[in-house]
C-alpha cells in the first residue's frame, strides 16, 4: 500500500509521514495504512526494518484495524494526528 511505504520510509528516517492535510473520512490507497502495520514499527520494526529513534510521526491517514497496543512497551514518541482510526475494515468504528 502506498501510504505505508510512505509511513515506512519516515520512521526510517525519522520524519513525518505526511499522508494529508486533514483527518480522512474514508479511505483511500495513499493515505490507508494498516493497524498492525503501525503497531510492528511502534515496537521497532524487525531485522530488515529498523525504525528511528523519533519513531511514528503519522499525519493525514487512515488507520485500519484495532490498534492494539496491550502489553507494549513503546520507549518513542509517537504521533497520529489528524488520523482517522477505525477498528473494523469496513469503516465503523
Amino acid at each position: 500500500m502506498p501510504g505505508e511505504q510512505r509511513l515506512l520510509d519516515a520512521c526510517k528516517k525519522g520524519e513525518v509521514a505526511l499522508l494529508g492535510d486533514s483527518t480522512p473520512e474514508q479511505a483511500v490507497d495513499k493515505q490507508r495504512v494498516r493497524a498492525a502495520f503501525v503497531r510492528f514499527l511502534l515496537l521497532g520494526g524487525d531485522e530488515q526494518v529498523h525504525v528511528h529513534e523519533i519513531s511514528v510521526h503519522l499525519h493525514g491517514a487512515f488507520v485500519e484495524g484495532a490498534l492494539d497496543l496491550n502489553g507494549c512497551h513503546i520507549a518513542t514518541n509517537v504521533d497520529l494526528t489528524p488520523c482517522c482510526v477505525v477498528r473494523n475494515i469496513d469503516g465503523t468504528e
